[in-house]
């Protein structure tokens, strides 16, 4: 598998990423086996949500084992501070990980929304602060596509 640097990190990840909304249907020891599959494919980056339901727990189990090799990014589309708190603290246990690579604030699609969370006690504001306590190694801001 190609890998390749993702954006202005110094992140190496797999040209094929792993979105987690596939697996929510599946039963946990097959979404396990799918995303560990996918891994020994080479697939290195693995993109999920708190919101999808169980996305984020079934990832965790299958990726503990590897965590130091894979590359997880996660997100909320909280706009308030001690909301984005909140889903960081929520990923980190369901992700059974110390650390999110890449945390993204989800649908910032318009000015009203890009200020909420630029705000005082906006979502950035908590994010980055997790960054600084290294529960984040990078911050996103994703915008839904055109």
């Amino acid at each position: 598998m190609k890998t390749t640097r993702l954006g202005a990190t110094a992140l190496e990840i797999s040209e094929i990423g792993f979105g987690g909304i596939p697996i929510i249907p599946l039963p946990q020891e097959e979404a396990v086996s799918v995303v560990r599959h996918c891994f020994d494919l080479g697939i290195t980056f693995f993109d999920t949500a708190n919101m999808y339901p169980t996305s984020e727990e079934k990832l965790g189990v299958a990726l503990r084992p590897i965590r130091n090799n894979v590359v997880i990014a996660t997100k909320t589309a909280q706009r308030d501070g001690k909301g984005a708190a909140d889903h960081i603290d929520l990923s980190l246990r369901q992700l059974q990980t110390d650390r999110i690579d890449v945390y993204q604030l989800h649908n910032v699609s318009n000015a009203d929304a890009l200020k909420q969370v630029l705000a005082p006690q906006g979502a950035y504001e908590a994010v980055s602060k997790a960054r600084d306590a290294g529960k984040i190694r990078f911050i996103g801001i994703l915008e839904p596509p055109l």
